[in-house]
């Protein structure tokens, strides 16, 4: 069996660790830059909308429903989003960066007895940064660093883990927080999908077949016990 997990909200506790403050530089752009809302609005909206989107999207998003102050050029406009959305897939991260509880006792169990990867969306340096300070690389074979600006699926990086196993997509388990991610492109290979619903898109709901995962946690522990493929 080959395991494969997530990062953000999965292993390390990025709802509480790191977006806050992220959030805030984001949304503090985008008022510095004429968005014609205040900086408590945007969060407000923004919290709304992290439920179902990616924040490459959201900023966007908020820029649209409030709009900018008139005689903002389009280049203007266009810089300011892209600035915001830079400054929340490049965040400062803490160091040491603690895991998520059962985080640590589930990576020492399972390497001892399965191949683990990592398979993780963001920005390189942002992505690295956070794997160096929770202390987790050792866990596993490869890191998979998926571009949030060109790749946007993970399915290549499963796609090169089930080459490099020479195995069978059913004797994968794929292990996230995002429904429309790790889940979805894990599940249209044919591979075990189970959901960690944990942070700020935990009350997401299935959009499409592809999005129904084979298991559904609370508790990274529970993977020890309620997945019986391991």
């Amino acid at each position: 069996m080959t395991l494969i997990f997530d990062l953000d909200d999965t292993l390390i506790d990025t709802t509480c660790l790191i977006v806050p403050q992220a959030a805030k530089k984001s949304c503090e752009a985008l008022v510095g830059g004429g968005v014609q809302a205040s900086l408590e609005q945007l969060l407000i909206r923004r919290k709304v909308l992290a439920v179902g989107l990616s924040h490459s999207k959201i900023f966007p998003q908020l820029a649209s429903e409030f709009g900018f102050k008139p005689n903002t050029t389009i280049y203007k406009q266009k810089e300011v989003i892209q600035k915001a959305i830079d400054f929340f897939y490049n965040p400062e991260v803490p160091s040491p960066l603690p895991l998520i509880t059962g985080a640590s006792q589930v990576l020492k169990h399972f390497s001892s007895h399965f191949p683990l990867y990592l398979v993780t969306a963001g920005i390189e340096s942002a992505q690295v940064s956070k794997i160096e300070k929770a202390s987790i690389k050792t866990f596993f074979k490869e890191c998979f660093i998926i571009s949030t600006v060109s790749e946007k699926s993970k399915t290549p990086a499963f796609q090169k883990i089930l080459e490099l196993e020479k195995c069978s997509a059913g004797e994968c388990l794929s292990v996230g927080n995002r429904l429309s991610s790790e889940i979805a492109d894990a599940k249209r290979l044919g591979m075990r999908t189970c959901h960690f619903r944990f942070g700020e898109h935990a009350a997401e709901v299935p959009q499409s077949p592809e999005e129904i995962p084979d298991y559904v946690i609370h508790d990274l522990r529970e993977l020890l016990k309620i997945c019986p493929i391991l």
